[in-house]
Order: C-alpha cells, then sequence, then structure tokens
C-alpha cells in the first residue's frame, strides 16, 4: 500500500510538472511539526446518553506529520503544492470508571487512541513578498488512508496501584478512505541562495466519520509544520 502511495504521488507530480512547464519554477520541501487532534462522537438515539458521556471526557492528543511536497511557483505569485505526508493523530479520554468484579468501582483509566493515516495534501498557495520574507495563505484537500490504530490505557486503582495496557484496536470498522479539508497560513524566509525555511501553522477537518460503528468518530486537529525548502 505505501508504494502504490508513493507510485501515486509520483504519477500526480509529474503530471503537474507537464502541465506548468516552462512557466514556473519547482522546489520541494520536507516537512516535519507536532500536531494537536481532539475528536467529537457521533450516533443516532440509540446511542446518544453514551456519547454524552464519553464527549464530556475527551480531550486533545499530541501526535506529529512528516512528509514532502513539491511546490510550482506561477509568475503571479501564486503556487500548487503536492506532498505525502504520515500522520499520526493522537485523541485521548480521560476519566473512566473502572469496576471490578461485582460491577463496584476500583478506579479510573485515561485512554490514549494513536491513529496512523497516509494523505496526499494538494494546496493553493496565495503568497505577499516582502524584502527578506514572504507570508501566505494555504487552503486544500487531501485524500486520506487509513493504516492501524492503538490504544493505550493507564489505570489507576484506588489502592494506589496503576497499570497500563497497550493493544491495537481490531474491532472498530474503520473507513479505509477519507477526505480532509486542509487551511494553512505561514512566513517564509531566505537562509541560503537556494534555501528556505518555512513556519507554517494550520488545522485539519475530516470531512467524513472515522468509522462505521454505532458511535462514529469526526477528527479535527490543528498543529504547525516546520518546512525545510529547496529551489531548483
Amino acid at each position: 500500500m505505501m508504494k502504490k502511495c508513493a507510485m501515486l504521488w509520483c504519477v500526480l507530480l509529474m503530471g503537474i510538472s507537464g502541465i506548468t512547464q516552462g512557466q514556473s519554477s519547482f522546489a520541494l520541501s520536507l516537512d516535519i511539526g507536532p500536531s494537536y487532534s481532539y475528536r467529537v462522537l457521533k450516533g443516532d438515539e440509540s446511542v446518544q446518553r453514551i456519547i454524552d458521556l464519553r464527549n464530556e471526557s475527551e480531550d486533545y492528543g499530541l501526535g506529529f506529520t512528516a512528509g514532502i511536497a513539491g511546490h510550482y511557483k506561477f509568475k503571479n505569485g501564486t503556487q500548487i503544492e503536492l506532498g505525502i505526508q504520515y500522520i499520526r493523530y493522537v485523541t485521548r479520554t480521560n476519566d473512566l470508571p473502572v469496576l471490578g468484579e461485582f460491577n463496584e468501582f476500583i478506579g479510573t483509566a485515561d485512554l490514549l487512541y494513536q491513529s496512523h493515516f497516509i494523505e496526499i495534501p494538494l494546496r493553493t498557495r496565495y503568497v505577499i513578498h516582502f524584502m527578506r520574507y514572504s507570508v501566505y495563505i494555504s487552503p486544500g484537500i487531501a485524500p486520506s488512508l487509513f493504516l492501524n490504530q492503538f490504544s493505550k490505557g493507564i489505570i489507576e486503582y484506588d489502592n494506589g496501584d496503576s497499570e497500563v495496557k497497550r493493544s491495537e484496536n481490531t474491532i472498530t470498522d474503520f473507513n479505509d478512505f477519507g477526505l480532509v479539508g486542509l487551511f494553512g497560513f505561514g512566513i517564509e524566509i531566505p537562509i541560503g541562495e537556494k534555501m528556505r525555511m518555512a513556519i507554517e501553522p494550520g488545522a485539519r477537518y475530516h470531512f467524513f466519520e472515522l468509522n462505521d460503528f454505532s458511535v462514529k468518530e469526526h477528527l479535527y486537529s490543528f498543529g504547525c509544520q516546520f518546512r525545510l525548502i529547496k529551489q531548483f
């Protein structure tokens, strides 16, 4: 699957290169940065009570993004960007009750969910140039491929003991493909004759739910990318 994603990215990149040949310049960037994620649970009336209780316990989790992107710059300053990224979204649910053998309360648990995706972001960048730097906004979309999800449970018992449990989520029926809305803005600074550095805060929103379970997950995230850009 990874090879297919890489091949698709190369084909799309070559296609854009052919379209813009002779009227644009090309750059390649290495991108990495932290990402905070949050999920909202939704469903029908039969599970609404569970959803309301769970949503009160949902919290942000810290993940990351890493990838590469090709940039095509037109004479009017507009840029098209096509990339491929590996993303770890982390969400968490805090203070869930832990029950014993006879349904008695024996502690609380914090659950961390690590969801891994491959995304192919396609963005348009609108750039304003100043003397030594430039600023830009960058809306776009990204087809998304789900890889897997792992969970970690941190259990604190009333008697003072604690326990950590890790497992892969093989129960939830996740959707393999999705579509993500992107929006970012940033500042770009030259650090050499053909090298630039960019800092780009941004946000992601998954248009479709992540699963086909009765309790559906809707994912949001925001973070900041640090980009090292090589001009060719």
